[in-house]
């Protein structure tokens, strides 16, 4: 089923989800961390 481009397809899905689920957690860490210093 899974040809070169399927393959291909499925990592660069993988490699955003993984970008934008650390994003969100970097932004998130620095908004608790901005709050604790007030």
């Amino acid at each position: 089923m899974l040809n070169k481009e399927g393959i291909l397809f499925t990592t660069v899905i993988v490699f955003f989800a993984i970008l934008y689920l650390v994003q969100l957690i970097t932004i998130g860490f620095f908004i608790t961390q901005s709050q604790k210093k007030k």
